[in-house]
């Protein structure tokens, strides 16, 4: 993007978005309120299609909206993933930038993306928590994700999982995170992040391909 949370780029995947208990429907609470063991019925879900997942390519379409504007910012974009540990996000419209990340390397760019420059990724929080996100949805690792949010289920059909940050630091910024999932599970189709003084960014994926070589040059 150039995915604003807390003010610089956030990705995705992880993935997040306007379906907290406050907005929802009466239908939408009865299902925030879904028993433990339907619960993790559903994580198990989740982590199987993830475990088939070896690649994934698609587009991606940001919608940032502030009180400050009264229309939203839009920007268009590519994601590429590659287990385990290799993301590239680049944003093509209205302006060109990204970053990859392959194991512990990471380079980013700004408006030419092949002037590449080397960048620790332990010293940009938010590109550190997108990324460990993105490769925890992948894994399917619950266990990492409730360490960090409360988890609730916002609807089953199409399955909507609303995420609050456990961190003081993050809670300063982040109202919640909404995940919503292909009908399959295999992988996200949109998130939402709702932030504290009411902004958000929405970000939508399209024209997803799944399980195909991606080029090495890519990350």
């Amino acid at each position: 993007m150039e995915i604003k949370l807390i003010g610089r780029i956030v990705p995705a995947i992880v993935i997040l978005f306007a379906l907290f208990p406050c907005f929802l429907t009466a239908d939408e609470r009865e299902n925030a309120s879904v028993p433990e063991n339907r619960k993790l019925q559903i994580f198990a879900s989740i982590a199987k299609g993830a475990s088939e997942i070896k690649t994934i390519s698609s587009d991606f379409v940001q919608e940032r909206r502030t009180s400050m504007l009264k229309e939203p910012l839009i920007a268009t974009g590519r994601f590429f993933f590659e287990k385990p540990e290799r993301l590239r996000w680049e944003f093509l419209k209205p302006s060109q930038s990204g970053f990859t990340i392959n194991g512990d390397k990471a380079k980013r760019w700004r408006d030419n993306p092949e002037q590449l420059q080397p960048f620790e990724i332990g010293k940009e929080p938010a590109l550190r928590t997108t990324a460990e996100q993105v490769f925890a949805w992948a894994r399917g690792d619950f266990t990492w994700i409730e360490k960090r949010y409360q988890i609730m289920i916002g609807s089953e059909e199409p399955l909507t999982i609303m995420l609050t940050p456990r961190s003081p630091e993050e809670k300063k910024y982040i109202r919640h995170i909404a995940i919503s999932f292909s009908l399959d599970l295999a992988y996200v189709n949109s998130f939402e992040i709702r932030e504290r003084h009411g902004d958000s960014t929405r970000i939508r994926f399209v024209n997803i391909v799944l399980n195909t070589l991606l080029p090495e040059n890519l990350f």
